[in-house]
């Protein structure tokens, strides 16, 4: 894999599209829980805190991703 060419950058930004958008399914479901759900009960809370594991593992696979790429084009 040749490191100057777009090919190599192109699996690059797919980890980054994944963690855009798990922020912004976190955001709305968040927006929605805030306005519909209530603190009567601990389902808004665990809709939450499921989301939020949800970003925290596209975090992962996208550290993960970009690592093992890098890794294959420059060592």
């Amino acid at each position: 894999m040749n490191g100057n060419s777009s090919d190599s950058q192109d699996p690059l930004s797919l980890p980054l599209l994944l963690l855009m958008l798990a922020e912004l399914v976190n955001s709305s479901i968040e927006a929605v829980v805030d306005r519909i759900g209530g603190d009567l009960h601990e389902w808004p809370g665990w809709a939450k805190a499921m989301d939020s594991a949800v970003v925290f593992m596209a975090i992962m696979i996208t550290c993960l991703s970009w690592a093992i790429i890098l890794c294959s084009i420059y060592l």
